[in-house]
């Protein structure tokens, strides 16, 4: 194998490893991945995952596949913090609902839970954005 070959292959399998875990791609990518997604759920703009077991078991799986900023804790519903988004894991039928929506919208929608923790603008990422 030739050297230019070698260097593919070495970035191709690198990008692998990464984007396995949770590195690429948005948490609504990591959501989609584990869970069914169920239009029957959206609340509002806030898309709508169906999962089974317990909130917190959920959103440590989430959390697992997508490294959060934040992680909240409001009674039986658990919060993720993201640059851009915001989910929510609640009981629902057959275990729990999964709400994924823009940090504003979010924000807005949960600011009962989230106001004395969470600022209202989407916090600033490593890039300074």
């Amino acid at each position: 194998m030739g050297s230019r070959a070698r260097v593919v292959l070495t970035l191709l399998l690198a990008a692998a490893m990464l984007g396995g875990c949770g590195l690429f791609g948005d948490v609504e990518d990591s959501v989609d991945g584990l869970y069914d997604r169920n239009t029957v759920l959206d609340n509002g703009t806030a898309r709508g995952y169906a999962a089974t077991g317990a909130p917190t078991a959920v959103a440590a799986a989430i959390a697992g596949a997508s490294q959060p900023i934040n992680r909240l804790t409001a009674g039986d519903r658990q919060y993720l913090q993201y640059d851009d988004e915001i989910v929510r894991v609640q009981p629902g039928p057959g275990g729990s609902t999964v709400l994924v929506d823009d940090y504003a919208n979010g924000y807005r929608r949960w600011a009962g839970d989230l106001s004395s923790v969470w600022g209202a603008q989407a916090p600033i990422d490593d890039d300074g954005k």
